[in-house]
Protein backbone atom coordinates (compact mmCIF):
# COMPACT_ATOMS: atom_id res chain seq x y z
CA UNK A 1 0.00 0.00 0.00
CA UNK A 2 1.43 3.16 -1.10
CA UNK A 3 1.47 6.17 1.57
CA UNK A 4 1.24 9.71 0.71
CA UNK A 5 3.56 11.93 1.47
CA UNK A 6 2.55 15.08 3.39
CA UNK A 7 3.55 17.25 0.45
CA UNK A 8 1.17 15.09 -1.96
CA UNK A 9 -1.29 15.08 0.82
CA UNK A 10 -1.05 19.35 0.65
CA UNK A 11 -1.35 18.96 -3.13
CA UNK A 12 -4.48 16.28 -2.80
CA UNK A 13 -6.37 18.79 -0.59
CA UNK A 14 -5.51 21.96 -2.87
CA UNK A 15 -6.70 20.29 -5.74
CA UNK A 16 -10.27 19.01 -3.81
CA UNK A 17 -10.48 22.69 -2.61
CA UNK A 18 -10.33 23.67 -6.25
CA UNK A 19 -12.48 20.97 -7.44
CA UNK A 20 -15.03 22.32 -5.07
CA UNK A 21 -14.65 26.02 -6.18
CA UNK A 22 -14.95 25.08 -9.77
CA UNK A 23 -18.11 22.90 -8.93
CA UNK A 24 -19.78 25.93 -6.54
CA UNK A 25 -19.15 28.47 -9.59
CA UNK A 26 -20.40 25.89 -11.94
CA UNK A 27 -23.89 25.55 -10.35
CA UNK A 28 -24.23 28.69 -8.96
CA UNK A 29 -28.24 30.26 -9.59
CA UNK A 30 -26.82 33.15 -10.40
CA UNK A 31 -24.54 33.79 -13.64
CA UNK A 32 -21.11 34.22 -13.64
CA UNK A 33 -18.69 35.27 -16.10
CA UNK A 34 -15.10 36.43 -15.85
CA UNK A 35 -13.36 37.88 -18.56
CA UNK A 36 -9.89 39.36 -19.18
CA UNK A 37 -9.27 43.04 -19.55
CA UNK A 38 -11.12 44.06 -23.49
CA UNK A 39 -14.05 42.44 -21.58
CA UNK A 40 -14.09 38.82 -23.53
CA UNK A 41 -15.37 36.06 -21.93
CA UNK A 42 -13.25 33.24 -21.08
CA UNK A 43 -15.54 31.51 -18.78
CA UNK A 44 -19.19 31.19 -18.33
CA UNK A 45 -21.17 28.92 -15.75
CA UNK A 46 -24.39 26.85 -16.70
CA UNK A 47 -26.43 29.72 -15.88
CA UNK A 48 -25.19 32.39 -17.94
CA UNK A 49 -26.55 29.65 -20.55
CA UNK A 50 -29.79 29.51 -18.77
CA UNK A 51 -30.26 33.59 -18.24
CA UNK A 52 -29.45 34.71 -21.93
CA UNK A 53 -30.85 31.95 -23.73
CA UNK A 54 -26.74 31.69 -25.61
CA UNK A 55 -24.92 28.60 -25.69
CA UNK A 56 -21.41 28.03 -24.09
CA UNK A 57 -19.62 28.16 -27.84
CA UNK A 58 -21.66 31.66 -28.74
CA UNK A 59 -20.48 33.11 -25.29
CA UNK A 60 -17.11 32.50 -24.95
CA UNK A 61 -14.83 34.49 -27.21
CA UNK A 62 -17.46 36.97 -27.26
CA UNK A 63 -18.29 39.60 -24.85
CA UNK A 64 -21.14 40.57 -23.08
CA UNK A 65 -22.36 42.62 -25.43
CA UNK A 66 -24.37 39.84 -26.96
CA UNK A 67 -26.98 39.92 -24.53
CA UNK A 68 -26.33 43.86 -23.46
CA UNK A 69 -26.13 47.02 -25.54
CA UNK A 70 -29.97 47.74 -24.38
CA UNK A 71 -28.71 50.78 -21.76
CA UNK A 72 -27.81 54.46 -22.52
CA UNK A 73 -24.05 54.50 -23.59
CA UNK A 74 -23.09 56.62 -20.52
CA UNK A 75 -24.21 53.66 -18.32
CA UNK A 76 -21.33 51.80 -20.09
CA UNK A 77 -19.19 54.51 -19.73
CA UNK A 78 -19.37 54.98 -16.64
CA UNK A 79 -19.49 50.86 -15.73
CA UNK A 80 -16.13 50.88 -17.39
CA UNK A 81 -14.96 54.11 -15.95
CA UNK A 82 -15.43 52.84 -12.32
CA UNK A 83 -14.22 48.86 -13.11
CA UNK A 84 -11.16 49.84 -15.73
CA UNK A 85 -9.92 53.03 -14.39
CA UNK A 86 -10.58 52.94 -10.89
CA UNK A 87 -10.29 49.84 -10.38
CA UNK A 88 -13.76 48.88 -8.14
CA UNK A 89 -16.52 47.36 -8.71
CA UNK A 90 -19.94 48.46 -10.25
CA UNK A 91 -23.08 47.35 -8.95
CA UNK A 92 -26.38 48.43 -10.37
CA UNK A 93 -29.45 47.18 -12.27
CA UNK A 94 -29.69 47.30 -16.05
CA UNK A 95 -31.97 45.67 -18.38
CA UNK A 96 -30.50 42.84 -20.98
CA UNK A 97 -31.66 40.80 -23.98
CA UNK A 98 -31.85 36.91 -24.44
CA UNK A 99 -31.14 35.37 -27.48
CA UNK A 100 -34.80 34.96 -28.46
CA UNK A 101 -34.87 38.61 -28.07
CA UNK A 102 -36.86 38.72 -24.42
CA UNK A 103 -35.81 41.73 -22.92
CA UNK A 104 -35.16 40.97 -18.98
CA UNK A 105 -34.33 42.83 -15.83
CA UNK A 106 -30.94 42.13 -13.96
CA UNK A 107 -28.73 43.66 -11.20
CA UNK A 108 -25.65 43.45 -11.78
CA UNK A 109 -22.00 43.29 -9.94
CA UNK A 110 -18.88 43.41 -11.66
CA UNK A 111 -15.51 42.93 -10.03
CA UNK A 112 -12.00 43.58 -11.27
CA UNK A 113 -9.78 41.35 -10.84
CA UNK A 114 -6.20 42.91 -9.55
CA UNK A 115 -3.34 40.66 -8.54
CA UNK A 116 -0.83 41.46 -5.76
CA UNK A 117 1.45 43.32 -7.93
CA UNK A 118 -1.54 45.89 -8.82
CA UNK A 119 -2.00 44.65 -11.83
CA UNK A 120 -5.67 43.98 -13.44
CA UNK A 121 -6.11 40.67 -15.25
CA UNK A 122 -9.79 40.81 -16.18
CA UNK A 123 -13.15 41.09 -14.44
CA UNK A 124 -15.70 38.83 -12.92
CA UNK A 125 -19.59 39.59 -13.34
CA UNK A 126 -22.48 38.25 -11.08
CA UNK A 127 -25.75 38.73 -12.65
CA UNK A 128 -29.02 38.22 -10.74
CA UNK A 129 -32.20 38.01 -12.79
CA UNK A 130 -35.17 40.25 -11.14
CA UNK A 131 -37.54 40.57 -13.67
CA UNK A 132 -39.61 37.95 -11.77
CA UNK A 133 -38.92 39.97 -8.78
CA UNK A 134 -40.13 43.35 -9.76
Amino acid sequence: MDVLTSQQEEQLKKLQKMEVFRLAVQNAYNHIIITNTDGIILYANQATQRITGYGQQEIIGNTPRLWGKQMPAEFYEKLWKKIKDERYPFIGECINKRKNGEKYQTHITISPIVKENGALIGFVGIEEEISEKQ
